[in-house]
């Protein structure tokens, strides 16, 4: 039973989708020969002169007819644009709301800065702002008749960006720039000439001279070991000549201390680049020699005129080895007749 109950089922379900989809191509069906009489028309009648007949008027009336049917049918289907539009206000008007909302509560805060009770707790005040936001956010249309207090972000005892930058603009003589919140761009332009900066250090040369010098890992390989000699040999001058003139400079004033240090520290210097210039020119006279030297290797005579008598040698020896064996080779052949026709040989011992 229940194999024909289900059966029976699917026989109808089958049969009601025929039917449904058979509806729906006589549907498409009428449209389509709507649309083609309507661009026969248009094709076939233009810039023509009209013959009307009855059968052209009915078609012309049906025609008519399905264009109302198009009409209404667009105009009770549901207009998607006109949703958007409506979820469109729902949210500027909750926007609305929320900005009224934290309007008041800034408000509020800013008042109870001001107004505070003996508790410590916030002024009643709170509560009817409390309950004009509620008002406010069940009825936008009433807020035009609540005033609540405007926020002031700044108080009056802390003057603004704005004012402070007019005062100092005034006192120093230029204008100090200002965005579009009133706030001032670079605060450096608030400060005066010279301001946080203290005296600069004398240093005297010798501190100047160690400045200027490059120590340790920044020298390259080849140069360190020279600039240690130097350092030392540095030293000892320093300490000789501190040595030998700490007797003289005890009855001398301080600026006379100075300036003979600085001779000293002049003659120091004078003296290293004295050793420089020595260096460089010992350096240089000894490349001149070793070049020199090569050179005269070369050109020697005493020793080129030796060598060629070699090379004549080596090659005459080479030349009498090479005729003793073609000579022996030839007297061989001569000694051996054998060698040169074996058959003949064969032959006579046969």
């Amino acid at each position: 039973m229940e194999l024909v109950d289900n059966k029976a089922k699917l026989e109808k379900d089958q049969k009601g989708a025929k039917r449904k989809y058979i509806s729906g191509s006589i549907k498409t069906a009428k449209q389509r020969k709507i649309d083609r009489v309507r661009a026969e028309d248009k094709m076939v009648h233009a810039n023509k002169d009209e013959f009307v007949t009855p059968a052209y008027l009915e078609e012309q009336k049906e025609l008519r007819e399905a264009e109302q049917i198009e009409k209404l049918k667009a105009k009770q289907a549901p207009n998607k644009q006109a949703m958007s539009n409506f979820y469109q206000n729902t949210l500027e008007q909750d926007l609305k709301r929320n900005k009224a909302t934290v309007k008041a509560v800034a408000a509020v805060a800013g008042a109870s800065t001001s107004k505070k009770t003996p508790s410590g707790g916030i002024s009643l005040g709170l509560s009817t702002t409390l309950s004009n936001v509620k008002n406010q956010a069940i009825n936008p249309s009433q807020t035009s008749q609540l005033q609540s207090p405007q926020y002031n972000p700044e108080p009056e005892a802390v003057p603004s960006e704005a004012k402070l930058a007019t005062k100092i603009g005034k006192k120093l003589g230029r204008n100090v720039d200002l965005d579009d919140e009133g706030r001032i761009v670079d605060h450096r332009q608030l400060l005066t000439g010279g301001l946080n900066l203290g005296p600069p250090k004398a240093l005297g040369p010798h501190q100047q001279q160690q400045s200027k010098k490059k120590i340790g890992f920044a020298l390259p390989i080849s140069e360190r070991r020279a600039q240690e000699q130097r350092d030392k040999e540095e030293a000892k001058s320093q300490n000789n000549l501190g040595e030998h003139d700490h007797d003289h400079d005890e009855g001398l004033s301080q600026a006379e201390k100075i300036e003979l240090s600085r001779e000293r520290q002049l003659l120091l210097l004078q003296q290293q680049l004295i050793d420089l210039d020595h260096k460089k020119r010992k350096a240089e006279e000894d490349s001149e020699l070793e070049n020199l030297k090569k050179v005269v290797k070369r050109n020697d005579q005493s020793k080129i005129d030796p060598l060629k008598q070699r090379a004549l040698k080596c090659r005459q020896e080479r030349q009498e080895e090479a005729l003793t064996k073609d000579s022996t080779s030839h007297m061989k052949d001569r000694s051996n007749p054998a060698r040169k026709n074996p058959g003949r040989h064969k032959m006579g011992g046969l």
